[in-house]
């Protein structure tokens, strides 16, 4: 049993077992690692976690108050095009957007995040099916799971200038995404970080990038090799060649 709130999963975590049978919460992270990895898995039986702090609601959005006075936001009901998501609402500043907090939106295709906001939670902008572009402050230092998941009209992402890591399935099955430029301090791709785009033809990477998972970029068809930093492996290395071209 696999809570919902679990936000990375290793590749090799279930390596050698035969029988396993994993229940996960429909579209979270372990739901989508077990449909990667061809693993058995029953949906839907996991209950959520709930906060024991109310949810307040504040114009579009509704939030979560915790001490000492930052929000977190849970989510998202308005219907704009262009979205703003605040640093601040009801005078509190915003420390973080919650897992699923605009996901699936059909009516949003502009967001910029205001800077101040720290992290973003698994699949936040997941399946906003026409969302073109995304702009991401310098202050938010964490990303998790599956944040673009599937937003098939995206066309440009700005990234954090601190983020470390691409997470797991992060811009997964971004069709229309056709470059892409990583932070210079990036670390870590993740597994299927970049899989199904099938547009993208140029991803800048940065100095410091030491590893890339297996299938981050899975049939990246178009994908020219870009430069790559001394401080990648060699099995690092072999992840640029499962579905891109040379130039």
């Amino acid at each position: 049993l696999i809570p919902p709130q679990v936000a990375w999963i290793d590749e090799t975590a279930f390596s050698g077992l035969t029988d396993v049978c994993l229940f996960v919460e429909e579209g979270s992270v372990a739901h989508q690692f077990a449909r990667a990895m061809a693993i058995p898995c029953e949906v839907n039986l996991v209950p959520m976690l709930e906060d024991d702090n109310p949810q307040r609601v504040s114009g579009d959005w509704s939030y979560t108050l915790r001490e000492p006075g930052a929000v977190i936001l849970r989510e998202y009901n308005g219907r704009d095009e262009p979205v703003t998501v605040p640093a601040q609402i009801d005078g509190h500043p915003v420390t973080e957007l919650y897992d699923y907090a605009m996901r699936g939106n059909e009516f949003v295709r502009e967001i910029v995040v205001q800077e101040g906001v720290r992290c973003i939670g698994s699949f936040a902008f997941a399946a906003c099916s026409f969302l073109r572009r995304l702009i991401l402050p310098d202050s938010i230092l964490f990303m998790h799971a599956g944040v673009c998941a599937d937003c098939r009209d995206l066309e440009q992402v700005r990234l954090p200038a601190r983020l470390e890591t691409v997470q797991l399935l992060s811009f997964s099955s971004c069709v229309s995404l056709k470059e892409v430029e990583l932070p210079e301090g990036l670390r870590m791709i993740g597994p299927m970080a970049f899989a199904g785009c099938s547009a993208l033809e140029r991803i800048r990477l940065g100095p410091k990038l030491e590893s890339v998972m297996k299938s981050a970029f899975l049939r990246c068809d178009r994908l020219r090799c870009p430069e790559l930093p001394d401080t990648l492996d060699a099995q690092s290395r072999e992840a640029f060649d499962e579905g891109r071209r040379e130039d």
